[in-house]
């Protein structure tokens, strides 16, 4: 008798402990290396817009940046050096091949923000890369560009 209460008290642990983790990672995958996860988002509309809300999950709202509007390697190497100064946002997808990159934001920061954020991103961006020749912006990149 010992043993079976010993086993299912066993059981009954194991079964909370799995159910308090599923609660905890109750959150939406993002996989940008994934290609059937790509394929889901091949056509997505942004509108006309740089960058669009794809996602809303339980914590974060998760936002593609539409990377095709960058003209080159300095301009998507520059956006991206700008973004990981910025704590609202975080990159989770480097892949700088991609037509389209994920950043995601926790919910507490506005959509309008986040999204006026990717906007302002894009215009410093533009703003430099026609301050500089090109063999200014060759050496930036081969001083900065951690996607190579």
């Amino acid at each position: 008798m010992k043993k079976f209460l010993f086993i299912l008290t066993g059981f009954l642990l194991l079964g909370f402990s799995a159910r308090v983790s599923a609660q905890q990672n109750d959150e939406t995958v993002i996989d940008p290396g994934n290609p059937s996860f790509q394929a889901t988002y091949r056509n997505f509309d942004f509108k006309g817009n740089f960058a669009a809300t794809a996602i809303h999950g339980d914590v974060n709202n998760y936002f593609l940046v539409d990377f095709s509007k960058l003209t080159g390697k300095f301009e998507k190497v520059y956006f991206m050096s700008l973004s990981f100064g910025e704590p609202r946002i975080v990159n989770i997808d480097s892949d700088l091949s991609h037509d389209k990159i994920w950043f995601q934001a926790n919910k507490s920061y506005r959509e309008p923000d986040i999204l006026h954020l990717f906007v302002t991103l894009k215009e410093k961006t533009d703003q430099y890369s026609k301050t500089l020749t090109d063999e200014q912006k060759a050496s930036w990149l081969k001083a900065n560009d951690k996607y190579k």
